[in-house]
């Protein structure tokens, strides 16, 4: 939540916002008294010198601005900005290599915030915020990398108290004993299923998966029946230092016609440290 309200107040507190509006109108000017005309692309470009990026902003119609785009050897490279009609800020990101990279902002049609996150390689990654068109926190969704593709993983939906609404959420809990051991000890680690999407069966998998959880060959995983959505893991095998535990959480459902099981996958990272 400390971070949640560090973005909010970064970007939403008023004189951030004038602050912002004000540079974006200098730089309208800016782009209006140093280009004569347009290039092909309907684009009017300043270039500060030149080791500098181009800027390039290109307007609608109605004179109001469409979007303001860095530009590194006639490719998008940088700062993305565009806008809504009534010219407050519809989408802010970063473009690296012609794909969505670090932080990108999504912002409603009156100004504020609508959610944020991170974004690699042109995909999602990590935990995305969302908020309504008054400011609130609604909910938030875990994104993550496999095969080079976004998989979102968790979602957590609040109530109007700000508190998970366990029925429209998907999301686990990670509960070591503890996080650091001593060399000789068990380590124990409990998995929750904290809202269950098809609320019916969860079993967990465990096992020496790669980055993509993927099980390397002739390479055997752990199965764990959960009781009450609840699972305990442990485990003697490690070394010393810093560990690493893949695991899935996987939720099923019995289909209609009885002859098999609708899946969903949770993937799940743990960092556990021996001495």
């Amino acid at each position: 939540m400390i971070f949640i309200t560090f973005i909010k107040k970064f970007i939403y507190s008023n004189s951030t916002l004038m602050k912002f509006k004000f540079s974006i109108f200098l730089l309208s000017i800016i782009f209006v008294a140093c280009t004569q005309k347009p290039n092909n692309k309907g684009e009017y470009v300043i270039k500060p010198n030149e080791q500098s990026k181009e800027i390039r902003i290109k307007y609608k119609e109605n004179g109001s601005i469409n979007y303001i785009q860095q530009y590194s050897e006639d490719k998008p490279d940088g700062l993305f900005l565009n806008f809504h009609n009534n010219q407050n800020p519809d989408n802010l990101t970063f473009i690296k290599n012609e794909k969505n990279t670090g932080t990108g902002l999504v912002f409603h049609n009156n100004g504020l915030l609508n959610n944020v996150g991170q974004y690699i390689d042109g995909e999602k990654t990590g935990w995305f915020y969302v908020f309504d068109k008054n400011s609130v926190l609604t909910g938030k969704r875990e994104y993550i990398i496999i095969d080079g593709k976004s998989y979102m993983n968790q979602w957590i939906q609040y109530d109007h108290n700000g508190e998970p609404d366990k029925y429209s959420s998907s999301y686990i809990s990670l509960k070591p004993i503890k996080d650091t051991i001593n060399k000789g000890e068990k380590y124990q680690l409990k998995i929750s299923l904290e809202a269950s999407y098809f609320k019916q069966y969860m079993i967990l998998i465990v096992g020496p998966f790669d980055e993509n959880f993927k099980l390397p060959e002739n390479k055997k995983c752990d199965t764990i029946k959960s009781s009450n959505y609840i699972a305990n893991y442990s485990t003697d095998k490690y070394k010393n230092g810093e560990n690493i535990i893949r695991g899935i959480v996987q939720e099923l459902k019995r289909n209609d016609t009885g002859t098999g099981y609708s899946v969903r996958n949770i993937y799940f990272i743990k960092k556990f440290y021996v001495f």
